[in-house]
């Protein structure tokens, strides 16, 4: 008689590798630093676009800390609904800091969501197309869905209204749907 085959073993959990980081201010010593995201291979031209950048960008470093109320003690710490965890330094006026780092996130998500339905990738993107109604329509939920995406925001009603002075992607009166601008090539 055959013995039983061995059930297979369950596979191990992801683990977090530390990342080098640059050498953290005095201030900010004790709160723990994020790591940076992976690069993200961008598509036309070739050039490659790290997404830490842009996160770097939005959020402050010191996230746990600061959302908690704590902070390193040299500005004013809020929570964003959009941006997340922010630190306000000090001299520095947290409207602007506000507007600076919104108008950074919707460059970065029009640029994103204009490569999804741009020439390039609509050829080569079978979902995206399949995905789309007989007017050309795309569920801004299915959009939302896309990984780099997802990392930007999923905030569904701030894509649309990014997108709405888009040369690529024109958003529906309801604001919950999307398609290109042009005809297919």
């Amino acid at each position: 008689a055959a013995a039983p085959a061995a059930a297979p073993a369950p596979m191990a959990a992801p683990v977090a590798v530390p990342l080098p980081m640059a050498a953290p201010s005095p201030a900010a010593e004790a709160t723990p630093m994020r790591a940076p995201a992976a690069p993200v291979r961008k598509g036309g031209a070739g050039s490659t676009m790290l997404l830490s950048a842009v996160l770097g960008s939005l959020r402050s470093s010191e996230a746990e800390n600061d959302a908690a109320g704590g902070g390193s003690g040299d500005g004013t710490s809020f929570v964003h609904p959009l941006l997340g965890p922010l630190e306000v330094q000090p001299g520095e006026d947290r409207q602007a800091l506000v507007n600076r780092k919104l108008k950074t996130l919707r460059k970065a998500v029009k640029r994103q969501v204009e490569w999804y339905f741009g020439d390039v990738n609509w050829k080569k993107d079978e979902h995206l197309r399949t995905s789309a109604d007989a007017a050309g329509f795309v569920d801004l939920e299915l959009v939302v869905g896309f990984d780099r995406l997802q990392v930007l925001t999923m905030d569904v009603p701030f894509i649309a209204e990014t997108m709405q002075d888009s040369p690529v992607v024109e958003v529906s009166p309801c604001g919950f749907r999307m398609r290109r601008r042009t005809a297919a090539p």
